[in-house]
């Protein structure tokens, strides 16, 4: 089944599927932007943390208000991509019984959840999630790039140098020109 809307200007699109005994969710949280808005990444790794953690933090309020109990969390780095697994447990035991991926993607939040209804399978949720890929990480961000020695000498290569090229040019001929005009 399909979930999508919008609310208080954010963007949730859910796929889930749920049988007797287990559950599966991939959900999309993304802030709706205006015309000419982007996305701002942060800044650096301590401000990405720093997302993550409030965005762990509603992950483990709505799981434990189904009843799962937060046990631990695990960085995880994919096509060189940061993330967290978050893993949860029976209240009465120490089993899991549920298990949610957490991404934060050019400004989109991407929660993908595993869990019990009736029966954990612990192959199930492997097959689950390794069916899951990344496409074009490549293209995708999490931190706002910020301009290197290697970028300014790009500009300058690419957009200064060919106008001081140019005036060079002109000069020579101009002063060739006037030369000739002086024999």
């Amino acid at each position: 089944q399909q979930f999508d809307t919008i609310s208080n200007n954010t963007s949730v699109l859910a796929f889930y599927s749920k049988n007797k005994n287990e559950s599966y969710v991939v959900l999309k949280e993304s802030k709706v932007l205006r015309e000419n808005e982007k996305n701002i990444l942060d800044a650096d790794l301590k401000s990405l943390q720093k997302k993550y953690h409030q965005i762990i933090s509603s992950q483990i309020d709505a799981m434990s208000k189904n009843g799962f109990v937060f046990k631990d969390s695990i960085q995880f780095k994919t096509d060189n991509l940061l993330g967290y697994t978050l893993i949860y447990k029976d209240i009465d035991s120490e089993n899991q019984n549920a298990e949610s991926k957490i991404l934060y993607l050019n400004g989109s939040t991407y929660i993908i959840t595993y869990s019990k209804v009736k029966k954990y399978s612990e192959l199930n949720k492997n097959t689950f999630f390794n069916s899951l890929r990344i496409t074009n990480s490549d293209k995708l961000k999490q931190i706002e790039e910020q301009s290197t020695v290697s970028d300014y000498l790009i500009f300058i290569m690419k957009y200064i140098l060919p106008i001081f090229v140019l005036i060079g040019v002109v000069i020579y001929f101009k002063r060739r020109n006037q030369n000739k005009v002086k024999k």
